[in-house]
């Protein structure tokens, strides 16, 4: 038996360093090498890593079959942790394979056999509970997430028990809980190695929160900072999410450094979109090329495009339409949401007001699980004057304040209130720099006051600005 665990293991080393036909030998000598001593728990790994071979390679059903040998060794064997294990495997190649309700239903068996054999602790355990955690949160339901995991996450995370915690940051996280998530993952990285948080999977969900967090330039930092660099072999799962993840931040860094007026900054985003795209480009192979595992890569590969667009400083809703509607194909709620939301301010971009309106609408209805997603969604319904009630935008209304500001001037002075300039008005209002800057000239002169600081006092006095804190509130659905 120890003959065979040693060829497995080194057969594991082979295949992360990308050399899966080695590898596969290696697996079928340990295979061999597995005599009637064999433990159930090492035979089935050993089916579980040709499995995984046949996986990546694009032969599902052999793939499969392997998956089904292990179930019926660990079964005629009766071992517990060789269930675990197998019980592991099927549950994320389900999960690739984008059947998300079959992976949960993989591995809620799993945990309770875990359970049943007083293997709660068992690192095995953590990864199924992982697994599962990540179904559910891509099906759009964290609350049940929540409930699997809130036990084991109650008590500080220690190395051996880290995963859990990284999922219940991205719980916390969806509930809007931003500080939470941050706190939470500060702690992840005082115990954990190195080398797990730069795993594929980690680095991605790291980046979710810090991009949500609106820390862009974190989440791109820890990408580029990998030494690996993010093609090699062992990420071969998280590529296209990675450099997703990755030219978003750009995308976010270069949006805001136009609104800044920050030249330098938004050409520093370009060249980090451009190294990102010729990283990519150098790849083989294409990680966003249709693939019959890992079937998100296409819709990630739409999103990159539509990404692309933003560092730019385009409007691409022909692209982000795309983007949505390969998401949707794939049952994923938050991804289609976040599409539509980028989709209707590109709509909103080109003039395009009725068409973004039922996008955000549709979005809305989507992100409903995803607060921090919902808030911009419905912070752009706002800003753009759109109710996501109604079927049409709403209609202006009469000046409703003592000194006569209509609705978009009450808009435009809140907003010179928080300091923002013409140009950023005119990006957050979805109107130009000129407009906004006869809006200001009007409001100063409606206020009789001599400038910006003067009509903020004001307005402050005069409580024109409250609005501002109920509008924050969840006023559009």
């Amino acid at each position: 038996m120890e003959h065979a665990k040693l060829l497995r293991c080194y057969a594991q080393i082979l295949y992360d360093r990308g050399r899966a036909g080695e590898a596969r030998a290696c697996f079928d000598r340990a295979l061999q090498a597995c005599g009637s001593e064999a433990a159930a728990h090492e035979e089935a790994r050993i089916l579980c890593g040709l499995a995984a071979i046949a996986l990546e390679e694009g032969d599902i059903s052999a793939g499969m079959r392997r998956l089904d040998e292990a179930t019926a060794l660990v079964e005629r064997h009766d071992d517990d942790i060789a269930r675990l294990v197998v019980a592991a495997e099927r549950s994320q190649a389900l999960f690739q394979l984008g059947r998300l309700e079959d992976s949960v239903a993989a591995s809620r068996t799993g945990l309770a056999a875990a359970h049943r054999a007083g293997l709660e602790q068992h690192p095995t355990t953590q990864l199924l509970l992982s697994v599962l955690a990540d179904a559910l949160m891509e099906l759009g339901r964290p609350a049940e997430a929540v409930s699997e995991t809130q036990a084991v996450t109650e008590v500080p995370p220690t190395s051996g028990a880290s995963y859990d915690h990284m999922n219940r940051a991205l719980l916390d996280m969806l509930a809007g809980d931003l500080a939470a998530a941050t706190t939470r993952w500060a702690a992840i990285e005082a115990v954990c190695h190195t080398n797990n948080l730069r795993y594929g999977g980690n680095l991605v969900d790291r980046g979710a929160i810090d991009l949500w967090a609106h820390r862009p330039a974190e989440a791109l930092n820890r990408i580029r900072e990998v030494p690996q660099g993010v093609d090699e072999a062992r990420y071969r799962g998280f590529t296209a999410p990675i450099l997703t993840t990755a030219l978003r931040a750009c995308a976010d860094l270069a949006e805001a450094a136009r609104a800044g007026r920050d030249t330098a900054g938004e050409e520093a985003a370009r060249h980090a979109a451009r190294d990102l795209v010729e990283l990519h480009d150098a790849m083989r192979p294409d990680p966003f090329a249709p693939h019959p595992y890992h079937v998100t890569a296409t819709a990630h590969g739409a999103t990159w495009a539509a990404e692309l667009t933003r560092v730019s400083g385009g409007a691409n809703p022909d692209g982000w339409a795309t983007a949505a509607a390969a998401w949707t194909r794939l049952g994923r709620p938050h991804r289609t949401a976040y599409a539509q939301w980028r989709q209707a301010e590109a709509l909103l971009a080109t003039g395009r007001t009725p068409a973004a309106r039922e996008c955000l609408r549709q979005a809305a209805a989507g992100a409903r699980t995803h607060i921090p997603l919902l808030a911009e969604i419905r912070s752009l319904a706002r800003l753009a004057r759109l109710d996501l009630n109604d079927k049409q935008p709403r209609h202006p209304v009469p000046p409703s304040t003592p000194y006569g500001l209509t609705p978009r001037e009450t808009a435009v002075l809140e907003l010179v209130a928080d300091g923002l300039t013409n140009t950023e008005i005119g990006t957050r209002l979805f109107i130009s720099e000129k407009t906004a800057s006869v809006h200001v000239t009007n409001i100063l002169r409606k206020l009789d006051v001599k400038n910006r600081a003067q009509a903020a006092a004001l307005a402050q006095r005069a409580g024109l600005l409250t609005s501002r804190a109920s509008s924050r509130g969840p006023t559009a659905h």
